[in-house]
């Protein structure tokens, strides 16, 4: 399980996580890891320089709107947010 402000792994502090692997509450899109990268890639790089990793996050949340459309007369919309 990584810290959902630096993505850092809570028992292994050499591991940096994101996208689907890193567990944490956010959508399963390309925005999310998009906002994602430069957290991750600062602290990547301050553990490497064998620092603390400063790069927080409060929250990473995208809004996405997935639009069904049938053959029946109405059309359905769904928000997904977290």
């Amino acid at each position: 399980m990584v810290d959902k402000e630096t993505l850092v792994h809570k028992k292994y502090q050499n591991i940096v996580s994101l996208g689907d692997v890193a567990g944490i509450p956010t959508s399963k899109t390309s925005a999310a890891i998009r906002k994602q990268v430069p957290i991750a890639a600062k602290n990547l790089i301050a553990l490497m320089e064998g620092k603390e990793p400063t790069a927080r996050s409060s929250r990473i949340t995208v809004m996405c709107c997935f639009v069904s459309l049938t053959t029946k007369r109405n059309q359905t919309f769904h928000s997904h947010s977290r």
